[in-house]
C-alpha cells in the first residue's frame, strides 16, 4: 500500500507529495499516474517526502532517480536532498 498525500503552499508556489508505505510494483505505477495529473513541474519548488517510505524496490529506485532532475528536494528523515 501507498499514500499519496498533497500539500501545496500558494504563498510560495511550492509543492510538497507526501508517501507512507510502499514503493514498489504497481504503486510505483500509481505514483507515475499520480505525478502526471498533478504536474510537479507546474511549482517553482517541488519536494518528495520519503521519510514514510518503508520499502522501495528496483522500480521505486529507477522512478527516484528519473524524479531526481525534476523535483526540487527529496526529504528523508527530515533532511532534504
Amino acid at each position: 500500500m501507498l499514500k499519496i498525500t498533497e500539500q501545496r503552499d500558494m504563498e510560495h508556489d511550492s509543492l510538497t507529495v507526501m508517501l507512507q508505505g510502499r514503493l514498489a510494483g504497481q504503486w510505483v505505477k500509481e505514483l507515475t499516474r499520480y505525478l502526471g495529473e498533478v504536474s510537479v513541474n507546474d511549482s517553482k519548488g517541488t519536494t518528495i517526502e520519503l521519510t514514510g517510505v518503508t520499502f522501495i524496490d528496483a522500480d521505486g529506485m529507477a522512478m527516484s532517480a528519473r524524479l531526481w532532475k525534476r523535483v526540487t528536494a527529496f526529504r528523508v528523515n527530515g533532511s532534504n536532498y
